[in-house]
């Protein structure tokens, strides 16, 4: 379905490459993750890649923080509140 397809085809390539190729942090380093949609979970996985002390990820929507923990995130923060 082109729902899930434009995950893959996309928010994977775009969130993923972001940190693999631009980002590259160095282990131990912290890192933010504003946004929690396809790209900012993308990008939140691929920062397990490289060994980071702190990934801390920023969205309004607490359902989406529980996955963030769940995927990588070692804090997480709402930032409607």
């Amino acid at each position: 379905p082109m729902d899930v397809a434009v995950l893959f085809g996309c928010a994977v390539l775009t969130g993923a490459g972001i940190v693999t190729h631009t980002l590259k942090p160095a282990p131990g380093s912290t890192v933010a993750v504003v946004g929690l949609g396809g790209i900012g979970m993308s990008a939140l996985m691929a920062t397990r890649l490289f060994e980071c002390a702190r990934v801390v990820a920023f969205d309004v929507s607490d359902e989406k923080l529980r996955l963030a923990r769940e995927i990588g995130a070692t804090d997480v923060v709402n930032s409607a509140h």
